[in-house]
């Protein structure tokens, strides 16, 4: 008989990891000497029913594949976000001093909510809202208005954000129907 290994030290498995230890087990169960009893059977064809939606799982989304409408969206949040941003950087320099004084103001904004594209979508969806808010905060809002073209950023970033946030809900409905009509 072989001897049984200790998973002590293991303390996760990934998830293709574990697809494979299943299918390893599987296997085992299916070549060992008890598995023609009858009360055996039906416990190793719910394993490998269950490990076999697991796999299906892995396959049909482990990963959140995302809509056209949603990259498009994200895409142009990115582009709101960035091109905001990049103003108030560009009026912290300006050769006018009234207007390099409101943007060396919000410079501590392009600061705070640089290079925030690249984190998680729902992440940078709240960190989005965080940014509109306090532009629109009494510290902020009459140096945004002060600038010319900052208040259209600032309304792109908002209507593009809450365009990714529509997009977004849509798909994880039609992904929560579609998993709803599988288990069906």
């Amino acid at each position: 008989m072989a001897a049984i290994q200790d998973f002590s030290q293991i303390i996760k498995l990934r998830m293709n990891e574990l697809l494979s230890f299943g299918r390893s087990l599987e296997e085992k169960l299916r070549q060992s000497d008890f598995a023609a009893h009858a009360q055996i059977k039906q416990p190793i064809a719910l394993f490998s029913q269950r490990l076999q939606e697991y796999d299906d799982s892995l396959m049909n989304g482990g990963r959140w594949q995302m809509s056209e409408e949603l990259k498009a969206a994200d895409q142009q949040r990115d582009n709101a976000q960035s091109c905001f941003l990049k103003q108030i950087r560009i009026y912290a320099t300006h050769y006018d001093a009234e207007r390099r004084a409101h943007g060396q103001l919000l410079s501590i904004l392009a600061q705070k909510y640089a290079d925030k594209t690249r984190i998680s979508r729902a992440e940078q969806t709240s960190l989005v809202e965080n940014l509109i808010q306090e532009a629109e905060s009494a510290p902020y809002k009459a140096a945004v208005a002060a600038l010319p073209e900052l208040p259209g950023w600032l309304n792109a970033l908002k209507v593009t954000n809450e365009r990714f946030k529509t997009a977004a809900h849509k798909q994880v409905e039609e992904r929560a129907q579609r998993n709803s009509r599988q288990k069906a």
